[in-house]
């Protein structure tokens, strides 16, 4: 008799008894599964429900699902007085799997969780309870979380990208609006940075803006936002203005943190940058108008920086 033979027989001799077959299928689950009659009142529990819940199966049996099962909102944290559950008795429909929550764990622990639930009827077609299943899903979230961040922040600077500014530029214009305040944009270029680049590596190349990245940041609020748009291009949103004259220190600052050498990487290096700004609304209202203003003054300044350079 060959080994498929031996298990063939195996089985033959298993009386697999309908309740023993779904208690094992139940108790080998890799999500959490609660069963309540019509009343919410839990009559099983299986293993990794007692694991996510922090309730042993002993202490909630013929208690109602309330008193264990209770979640938050996933976004605002907020206490949901009604468990999504009890919907099952209204709708007779299985329940979104889509739905994440917060569940309470019982030593005050909140843990990430997805949940479905499904509606149990007889064989008459009456509804006398429900079955909901829910898995935790803190490994999803952090990949979720780390996928939108890469999507909006630069992965050498760790600043906010093109995408972001864009966002919160847009943000800040319609607090500006509606608070009739000004509000500033300063883009910033780095003057030969490839050469720079070129002479000394590429490594040599991301260490300079990571500097370049560190110093903008110091150099203004942090209500303010500082973002890399481009290779060698940052921006930087400056709020609550009253007046132009409100630009000139963050420009001042800005420029003179360049004026001194910074030592990268054991090396003394010069950082050159030209800065170029816009005010709204008295320069544009639109974004890209704005952000035109902006960059045409930076080339600008950027040519007279080399013109001036050329002649000594």
């Amino acid at each position: 008799m060959n080994e498929f033979e031996n298990i063939r027989q195996i089985f033959k001799n298993i009386n697999f008894d309908s309740d023993n077959l779904c208690f094992a299928l139940i108790n080998s689950m890799g999500d959490g599964l609660v069963a309540v009659d019509n009343d919410g009142i839990i009559r099983l529990i299986n293993p990794i429900g007692e694991i996510l819940t922090g309730w042993p199966s002993a202490d909630v049996m013929g208690q109602n699902i309330s008193q264990i099962y209770k979640v938050r909102d996933l976004e605002q944290g907020i206490s949901l007085k009604r468990i999504p559950l009890l919907k099952v008795f209204e709708e007779k429909d299985t329940f979104s799997v889509q739905n994440r929550f917060l569940l309470a764990r019982r030593d005050g622990t909140h843990i990430p969780i997805s949940e479905t639930a499904t509606p149990i009827v007889d064989k008459e077609g009456k509804l006398v309870g429900a079955i909901l299943v829910f898995r935790e899903i803190s490994d999803s979230l952090d990949a979720e979380s780390r996928i939108e961040y890469l999507a909006t922040h630069d992965y050498l600077t760790g600043l906010p990208n093109r995408r972001l500014f864009i966002d919160r530029l847009d943000m800040a214009l319609t607090q500006s609006r509606r608070e009739y305040q000004k509000l500033g944009i300063l883009f910033i270029d780095l003057n030969d940075f490839k050469p720079m680049n070129d002479a000394y590596g590429h490594e040599f190349g991301d260490a300079v803006l990571k500097r370049v990245a560190r110093e903008l940041l110091g150099s203004v609020r942090e209500s303010d936002t500082v973002a890399r748009i481009g290779g060698d291009e940052f921006a930087i949103i400056l709020t609550n203005l009253n007046d132009r004259k409100d630009l000139l220190p963050a420009i001042s600052k800005v420029i003179k943190t360049f004026k001194q050498s910074l030592t990268i990487k054991g090396r003394l290096t010069e950082i050159s940058i030209s800065v170029g700004d816009a005010l709204y609304p008295d320069d544009a209202e639109d974004i890209d108008v704005l952000l035109d203003h902006a960059d045409k003054l930076m080339y600008a300044h950027k040519i007279e920086t080399k013109l001036n350079r050329d002649s000594r």
